[in-house]
């Protein structure tokens, strides 16, 4: 399927979604923070759906209570955002792989791409502290020579600036580079600079087609990555 690259020299991950079923946690701190605040609590299919932006869009949706894409935090009636942020930051640093669980094939994929010597990195919209502490917890973080967060730069995915910043820091090209993601937010990030995608059927989609998405591949198992990328 990859036909421009018999093997890459290196493959970007997404986190939440694609290497972890974070939901549960994410979920546990979202609802703690709105408890402080006196704001409605949400249940895990809408915290779920609202993955994949960051962690500040998330609570903006979990506040309104519905998935204003456009909505920033700086048009939100809530004048206490940055407190709110505060305490669903302090709340998931202490439970960030507390209900979380990999998906399965994860470490052994991994693993071999390693021993093929495939350059690995996670970019990923989740602050990159809070992902630094996800991937130590989960004992992955040694596969990864870099790991770019949505505030490691001034732009998040969808913008494409993060998957270059990862290519720089591995040096690597672009063309030699896959994306491995779930969501819109990956999907045009990739397609903005042409860098083969693959699509993880058991993530967070945040409601898209994947069949209708221009993607390279969809994989249902983690397990198919190697056997895709020429090894």
């Amino acid at each position: 399927l990859l036909k421009r690259m018999q093997k890459p020299s290196a493959i970007l991950f997404d986190l939440d979604g694609t290497l972890v079923d974070s939901v549960s946690d994410l979920a546990d701190a979202v609802n703690l923070a709105l408890s402080d605040f006196g704001l409605p609590v949400r249940n895990i299919e809408q915290i779920r759906s609202w993955i994949g932006n960051g962690a500040e869009k998330l609570l903006v949706r979990a506040i309104c209570g519905i998935e204003i894409v456009d909505t920033t935090r700086s048009e939100l009636q809530f004048l206490e955002f940055d407190e709110l942020y505060t305490a669903f930051k302090k709340y998931y640093s202490k439970r960030v792989f507390e209900s979380s669980q990999l998906y399965p094939g994860v470490r052994e994929t991994l693993q071999s791409l390693g021993d093929h010597d495939i350059r690995l990195a996670v970019v990923t919209n989740k602050p990159v502290l809070l992902a630094e502490k996800l991937l130590t917890e989960a004992g992955l973080r040694s596969f990864f020579s870099v790991v770019v967060g949505g505030d490691s730069l001034a732009v998040k995915k969808p913008d494409p600036g993060p998957l270059v910043y990862a290519c720089a820091q591995l040096s690597v090209s672009i063309d030699q580079t896959v994306m491995v993601g779930d969501s819109a937010s990956d999907i045009g990030a990739a397609n903005a600079i042409g860098m083969p995608i693959l699509a993880a059927s058991w993530g967070y989609t945040q409601g898209l087609d994947l069949t209708k998405a221009n993607v390279t591949a969809i994989i249902r198992r983690f397990t198919e990555i190697p056997a895709l990328v020429g090894l």
